[in-house]
């Protein structure tokens, strides 16, 4: 009841760079806790300890915005108010992804070895599937890369529709992922450079970190404008608002949502297969 008692989305208007702190400190903290409570099952533990008090910030976002479509008088001001909001949780985001480049760069080894065991499997499963479509053809790399990330966008509307606030774990377990990548890259140029006095090895290690987030951050905002959707539904189903006559309005809004995730997330695989590539 404490840490969810930390954000509230609408105080935070005007200063988003407060999201980004609060998200790196909400998952340094669940990391620093996995790895006390659980030892080798911290890379995942630590995901799930860093969502429970995100769900209920997301959840009171959520339901903010369903009470906005029915009450704003236009749709102008709805999607601003949307956009806002999305604005905020990408912060967030880029919040908990700096948390996890962080530690994997700094930590040794063996000790993100045990931390992000589960980061580091599914990091070399992208990156053989990748590579053997990069081998073949772009064509099928974007075509694979779209599948999957719209099966993440489904999961994410589906577990936000279901349980109310449900994507912020895979949006968590994203942001551990896209973060242990930037982290291992970082740690990767700074042993090639550092170690022989080459300051440029910084330069190297910003365009390393930097080349994730250039696709990550459509994808993201993909992820949660797709989560949004879903969950207002879900919210409008809980307080019974589609019995009233505005429920039009939300049902609107959330297909147009539904609609912007798709926009962006195919926007987003564009950027991953032939640009990305020429930055890492």
């Amino acid at each position: 009841m404490v840490l969810e008692s930390l954000i509230v989305p609408s105080s935070f208007r005007g200063h988003k760079r407060r999201m980004l702190i609060m998200g790196f400190a909400y998952a340094s903290f669940g990391i620093a806790l996995a790895h006390m409570a659980f030892g080798s099952d911290a890379s995942i533990s630590s995901v799930f300890l860093t969502t429970i008090p995100l769900v209920v910030v997301m959840y009171r976002a959520i339901c903010a915005e369903e009470q906005k479509s029915m009450s704003l008088p236009n749709e102008r001001r709805i999607m601003a108010e949307h956009t806002h909001i999305i604005g905020l949780f990408i912060w967030l985001f880029l919040g908990l992804v700096l948390a996890w480049t962080f530690w994997s760069a700094a930590l040794s080894q063996p000790n993100t070895q045990e931390l992000f065991f589960y980061q580091k499997r599914i990091l070399s499963q992208i990156q053989s599937q990748y590579a053997a479509g990069m081998a073949s053809d772009p064509s099928h790399s974007l075509n694979m890369i779209l599948s999957n990330n719209l099966r993440v966008l489904l999961f994410c509307m589906l577990f936000s529709f279901l349980y109310g606030a449900g994507a912020v774990f895979i949006l968590t377990l994203n942001a551990s992922i896209i973060g242990v990548a930037m982290g291992e890259a970082i740690k990767d140029v700074s042993l090639m450079f550092i170690p022989h006095g080459k300051p440029i090895a910084y330069l190297f290690c910003a365009q390393a970190a930097s080349a994730y987030l250039i696709h990550g951050i459509p994808e993201v905002a993909a992820y949660f404008t797709g989560a949004l959707a879903g969950g207002m539904i879900s919210a409008s189903l809980v307080f019974e608002d589609y019995r009233r006559k505005g429920f039009s309005r939300i049902a609107f809004d959330a297909a147009a949502l539904a609609f912007s995730s798709l926009v962006l997330l195919f926007f987003a695989a564009l950027i991953e297969v032939y640009i990305t590539p020429n930055l890492i």
